[in-house]
């Protein structure tokens, strides 16, 4: 099965080539890589943030690569509840890994295994939360909805093998690292200049 991650030329080197400008935690032994050894792919981001705590699994907090079903998913690009949801992901897979300066959005492919611990989540009650909000980050005084929603995404994660479609917002997330040799760009986006 097929997967696709979005990225930016910025980070492409880093994804392909590796960095010895951080040290990346392995989930599968625990021990620090860098270097060559931090090619690839590697489960850096997390579903939780930091800040959030209370009511939800502690899973929920460690590092995931993210990943998608499809180059440009409809439930995304096409969605009539979340309008407007694609171009924001877009924006966000532009500006990742820190850099506001990238000039391409790169979308890399790469077949799935077993062995990656991948599974499919909703996102969709986290989404309602944040259009209810008009795109605003939810503060303090929205601790209560947060955890129902985090609550409500992690209960729909199922193993990306058995997952038969019906979400409304599929994102995959994967537990261990996808070796850049598996890893192939199948599309690059140039960056539409930002106004100000």
């Amino acid at each position: 099965m097929l997967l696709y991650h979005y990225t930016n030329d910025r980070c492409l080197k880093r994804i392909m080539e590796g960095t010895t400008d951080a040290f990346i935690p392995d989930p599968r032994t625990g021990r620090m890589v860098t270097g060559k050894d931090a090619a690839g792919l590697w489960p850096i981001r997390r579903l939780l943030p930091l800040d959030e705590s209370g009511g939800v699994p502690e899973e929920m907090s460690d590092a995931w690569t993210f990943a998608l079903l499809d180059r440009m998913p409809r439930t995304h690009a096409d969605n009539p509840e979340f309008p407007g949801l694609w171009s924001l992901l877009l924006r966000y897979f532009t500006i990742s890994c820190h850099r506001d300066d990238a000039k391409e959005t790169v979308l890399l492919e790469f077949d799935a295994r077993p062995d990656d611990e991948a599974f499919v989540i909703d996102k969709a009650p986290l989404e309602r939360l944040l259009y209810c909000l008009d795109g605003r980050r939810p503060g303090p005084e929205h601790r209560g909805q947060r955890s129902r929603a985090y609550q409500a995404v992690w209960a729909t994660k199922t193993p990306l093998f058995r997952y038969d479609g019906g979400f409304s917002v599929p994102e995959v997330i994967i537990k261990n690292p996808i070796a850049s040799e598996r890893l192939s760009v199948a599309q690059r986006i140039p960056v539409e200049p930002r106004e100000y």
